[in-house]
């Protein structure tokens, strides 16, 4: 038997899974590498569905408002003029969304324990920005690239899905339960450093952390 330790992209493709949405809130494409023990369903199953199928945020808008274009656009607008912005929400199976079994009573019990199942996740959007129409992938590269600096730096993974309508908005949803971040203080337990983690963890920019007293 042989071990070999993992990749930082490895390491983050365990913990989030990034999205290639079009203006309509559809998701286009996926992170090919992300592990279906993530949430709980293959990241493949979210090609043509929408942000309300799986997010329960959206899922709510949907109920209360009869769309989710609104709230999209809000929380996209917001994340390109904030970088750090991040949102809790919970991500659900959308394959048994609505769905009744009936394979038994194994598989009926199974499919209750789904429905009801929400993984927590933090949230964060960017938006794509085409250069050239006839350039989508390097357009949606970039995108990528851009998204994961929020983990570490770590570019992003490859992805699978169909290209054949535009790509207008990445989005990462990291599992909440994954994450932890690194504070370093001085003596007089100042902040003087916070990674990039510590922004979605809190909820507040990263250049906040800068000179809080960590008893605040």
């Amino acid at each position: 038997m042989q071990i070999h330790p993992a990749t930082e992209q490895q390491d983050l493709d365990s913990k989030r899974l990034l999205l290639h949405l079009n203006q309509h809130g559809t998701v286009l494409s996926v992170s090919n590498a992300t592990p279906k023990t993530l949430f709980g369903f293959r990241p493949t199953d979210l090609i043509g569905q929408p942000l309300e199928a799986f997010v329960n945020a959206f899922e709510q808008c949907k109920a209360s408002r009869g769309n989710t274009s609104t709230l999209l656009m809000q929380l996209a607008s917001r994340s390109d003029m904030e970088p750090d912005a991040s949102y809790r929400v919970g991500v659900k199976d959308p394959n048994v969304r609505g769905k009744a079994s009936s394979g038994g009573t194994a598989s009926f019990l199974e499919a209750v324990r789904k429905r009801d199942k929400v993984s927590p996740a933090i949230m964060k959007l960017a938006l794509i920005e085409h250069e050239d129409d006839d350039d989508v992938a390097a357009a949606a590269g970039r995108a990528a690239a851009a998204v994961a600096a929020a983990g570490a730096g770590a570019r992003g993974g490859g992805l699978l899905g169909d290209g054949a309508d535009e790509a207008v908005l990445a989005v990462q949803l990291w599992r909440a339960d994954t994450l932890s971040c690194t504070l370093e203080a001085d003596r007089h337990l100042v902040v003087t450093k916070a990674d990039a983690i510590a922004s979605m963890v809190f909820g507040m920019p990263q250049k906040s952390f800068m000179q809080m007293h960590l008893t605040k």
